[in-house]
Protein backbone atom coordinates (compact mmCIF):
# COMPACT_ATOMS: atom_id res chain seq x y z
CA UNK A 1 0.00 0.00 0.00
CA UNK A 2 1.18 3.54 -0.85
CA UNK A 3 1.46 6.05 2.05
CA UNK A 4 -0.54 8.86 2.52
CA UNK A 5 2.06 10.92 3.78
CA UNK A 6 4.90 12.45 2.56
CA UNK A 7 8.53 13.58 4.07
CA UNK A 8 7.80 17.33 5.35
CA UNK A 9 10.48 19.26 4.27
CA UNK A 10 10.93 22.72 4.95
CA UNK A 11 10.25 23.38 1.10
CA UNK A 12 6.94 21.89 1.15
CA UNK A 13 5.64 22.68 4.62
CA UNK A 14 3.58 26.22 5.07
CA UNK A 15 2.56 28.40 7.78
CA UNK A 16 -0.50 30.23 7.82
CA UNK A 17 -0.41 33.43 5.79
CA UNK A 18 -3.23 35.35 6.80
CA UNK A 19 -6.62 35.64 7.78
CA UNK A 20 -8.87 33.13 6.94
CA UNK A 21 -12.22 33.34 6.52
CA UNK A 22 -14.57 32.19 9.06
CA UNK A 23 -16.74 29.35 9.55
CA UNK A 24 -20.33 30.35 8.94
CA UNK A 25 -22.71 31.83 12.17
CA UNK A 26 -24.71 28.87 12.16
CA UNK A 27 -25.58 25.56 14.23
CA UNK A 28 -23.79 22.81 12.02
CA UNK A 29 -25.60 19.41 11.14
CA UNK A 30 -24.28 17.11 13.61
CA UNK A 31 -22.78 13.55 12.27
CA UNK A 32 -22.64 10.47 14.66
CA UNK A 33 -19.78 8.97 12.78
CA UNK A 34 -16.70 8.39 14.82
CA UNK A 35 -13.56 6.20 14.99
CA UNK A 36 -10.50 5.54 16.57
CA UNK A 37 -7.58 6.00 14.54
CA UNK A 38 -4.64 4.66 16.75
CA UNK A 39 -4.90 2.54 19.88
CA UNK A 40 -2.42 0.69 22.36
CA UNK A 41 -2.45 -0.03 25.93
CA UNK A 42 -0.95 4.01 26.19
CA UNK A 43 -2.16 5.71 23.27
CA UNK A 44 -5.22 6.57 21.66
CA UNK A 45 -6.33 8.51 18.63
CA UNK A 46 -9.93 9.47 17.97
CA UNK A 47 -11.90 11.45 15.02
CA UNK A 48 -15.36 12.47 16.52
CA UNK A 49 -17.69 15.73 16.28
CA UNK A 50 -18.09 15.92 12.69
CA UNK A 51 -20.17 18.82 12.04
CA UNK A 52 -21.64 19.52 8.76
CA UNK A 53 -22.08 23.13 6.96
CA UNK A 54 -23.78 23.78 3.77
CA UNK A 55 -20.63 23.51 2.10
CA UNK A 56 -17.97 22.48 4.64
CA UNK A 57 -17.66 20.26 7.34
CA UNK A 58 -15.31 20.34 10.64
CA UNK A 59 -13.35 17.02 12.89
CA UNK A 60 -11.85 16.96 15.95
CA UNK A 61 -8.68 14.82 16.69
CA UNK A 62 -8.31 13.75 20.27
CA UNK A 63 -5.06 12.07 21.44
CA UNK A 64 -4.72 10.66 24.70
CA UNK A 65 -1.53 9.12 26.05
CA UNK A 66 0.31 8.06 29.40
CA UNK A 67 3.87 8.56 30.46
CA UNK A 68 4.62 10.61 27.37
CA UNK A 69 5.28 13.96 29.20
CA UNK A 70 3.63 17.57 28.43
CA UNK A 71 5.81 18.59 25.53
CA UNK A 72 4.66 15.91 23.37
CA UNK A 73 0.87 16.70 23.98
CA UNK A 74 0.83 20.09 24.29
CA UNK A 75 0.37 21.76 20.60
CA UNK A 76 1.22 18.14 18.56
CA UNK A 77 -0.25 19.29 15.03
CA UNK A 78 1.97 22.48 14.38
CA UNK A 79 6.14 21.74 13.89
CA UNK A 80 6.63 24.94 14.61
CA UNK A 81 5.44 25.25 18.23
CA UNK A 82 6.04 23.05 21.23
CA UNK A 83 7.17 23.24 24.66
CA UNK A 84 9.15 23.52 26.47
CA UNK A 85 11.46 25.84 24.39
CA UNK A 86 14.56 23.80 24.68
CA UNK A 87 12.89 20.85 22.49
CA UNK A 88 12.45 22.93 19.50
CA UNK A 89 15.73 22.55 18.24
CA UNK A 90 17.02 24.90 15.64
CA UNK A 91 14.11 24.15 12.88
CA UNK A 92 10.92 22.12 13.81
CA UNK A 93 10.90 21.08 10.34
CA UNK A 94 13.88 18.76 10.48
CA UNK A 95 11.93 16.70 12.85
CA UNK A 96 8.38 15.75 11.42
CA UNK A 97 8.36 12.85 13.01
CA UNK A 98 7.52 15.14 16.40
CA UNK A 99 4.41 16.14 14.71
CA UNK A 100 0.79 14.50 14.67
CA UNK A 101 -0.19 14.92 11.07
CA UNK A 102 -3.61 15.32 9.36
CA UNK A 103 -4.57 14.34 6.47
CA UNK A 104 -7.95 13.66 4.09
CA UNK A 105 -8.48 11.81 0.96
CA UNK A 106 -12.02 11.72 -0.72
CA UNK A 107 -13.75 8.86 -2.80
CA UNK A 108 -12.54 11.18 -6.24
CA UNK A 109 -8.69 10.19 -5.51
CA UNK A 110 -8.11 14.24 -4.10
CA UNK A 111 -5.98 14.38 -1.05
CA UNK A 112 -4.90 16.77 1.24
CA UNK A 113 -2.31 17.03 4.24
CA UNK A 114 -2.59 19.73 6.87
CA UNK A 115 -0.08 22.39 6.53
CA UNK A 116 0.72 21.02 2.90
CA UNK A 117 -0.24 22.97 -0.09
CA UNK A 118 -2.17 21.03 -2.40
CA UNK A 119 -4.06 23.06 -5.06
CA UNK A 120 -5.97 19.86 -6.40
CA UNK A 121 -7.10 18.56 -2.67
CA UNK A 122 -9.49 19.74 0.05
CA UNK A 123 -8.74 22.77 1.71
CA UNK A 124 -8.08 21.63 5.73
CA UNK A 125 -7.71 24.55 8.05
CA UNK A 126 -6.91 24.14 11.89
CA UNK A 127 -9.36 25.27 13.80
CA UNK A 128 -7.68 25.41 17.28
CA UNK A 129 -5.75 23.09 19.37
CA UNK A 130 -5.39 22.37 23.10
CA UNK A 131 -3.35 20.04 25.02
CA UNK A 132 -2.08 19.47 29.14
CA UNK A 133 0.08 16.60 30.40
CA UNK A 134 -0.67 13.03 28.66
CA UNK A 135 -4.24 15.15 26.38
CA UNK A 136 -4.95 17.25 23.30
CA UNK A 137 -7.78 17.72 20.88
CA UNK A 138 -7.67 19.73 17.89
CA UNK A 139 -10.48 21.15 15.17
CA UNK A 140 -9.72 20.58 11.68
CA UNK A 141 -12.15 22.46 9.13
CA UNK A 142 -12.36 21.18 5.56
CA UNK A 143 -13.47 23.51 3.48
CA UNK A 144 -15.88 21.37 0.85
CA UNK A 145 -18.29 18.37 0.82
CA UNK A 146 -16.77 15.55 0.35
CA UNK A 147 -18.01 13.51 -3.18
CA UNK A 148 -20.56 11.17 -2.81
CA UNK A 149 -19.06 7.44 -1.29
CA UNK A 150 -16.23 7.02 1.59
CA UNK A 151 -13.64 8.94 2.66
CA UNK A 152 -11.16 8.87 4.96
CA UNK A 153 -9.14 10.47 7.47
CA UNK A 154 -5.35 9.70 8.39
CA UNK A 155 -2.65 10.08 10.69
CA UNK A 156 0.40 9.39 11.80
CA UNK A 157 3.20 10.51 14.52
CA UNK A 158 6.26 8.49 13.93
CA UNK A 159 7.77 10.09 17.58
CA UNK A 160 4.91 8.31 19.67
CA UNK A 161 4.99 5.08 17.45
CA UNK A 162 1.95 5.61 15.20
CA UNK A 163 2.56 4.36 11.92
CA UNK A 164 0.48 5.77 8.94
CA UNK A 165 -2.80 4.87 9.76
CA UNK A 166 -6.88 5.82 8.65
CA UNK A 167 -10.42 5.50 9.31
CA UNK A 168 -13.08 5.72 6.17
CA UNK A 169 -16.07 8.05 6.81
CA UNK A 170 -19.60 8.13 5.35
CA UNK A 171 -19.93 11.42 3.04
CA UNK A 172 -23.56 10.60 2.01
CA UNK A 173 -24.14 11.04 5.37
CA UNK A 174 -22.42 14.28 5.49
CA UNK A 175 -23.97 15.64 2.65
CA UNK A 176 -27.38 14.47 4.53
CA UNK A 177 -26.35 16.30 7.49
CA UNK A 178 -25.37 19.45 6.06
CA UNK A 179 -29.32 20.14 5.33
CA UNK A 180 -29.50 20.31 8.49
CA UNK A 181 -27.12 23.49 9.44
CA UNK A 182 -29.03 26.39 10.57
CA UNK A 183 -28.00 30.10 9.87
CA UNK A 184 -27.75 32.51 12.73
CA UNK A 185 -26.41 35.40 11.65
CA UNK A 186 -24.93 36.28 7.80
CA UNK A 187 -21.49 37.54 7.56
CA UNK A 188 -18.13 37.04 5.75
CA UNK A 189 -18.52 34.21 2.96
CA UNK A 190 -21.94 32.76 4.77
CA UNK A 191 -23.81 30.37 2.63
CA UNK A 192 -27.73 31.45 2.22
CA UNK A 193 -29.63 28.31 3.96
Amino acid sequence: MAKFFTPRTVDNAVEPDGPFDSLPCMIPGASTQRAVLFRSDVLVVAVHRLEVYPDSFTFTVRAEGRGFGFGRFSMPFTPWVGWPPEDLGANKYDQPEDVLRIGIEFSDGRASEFLIPNDSGPAVEQQGCSGSRGSCTGGFWVRELPPPGEFSIYTEWPSIGIDECSAAFDADELVERSKEAELLLEYHNSPKT
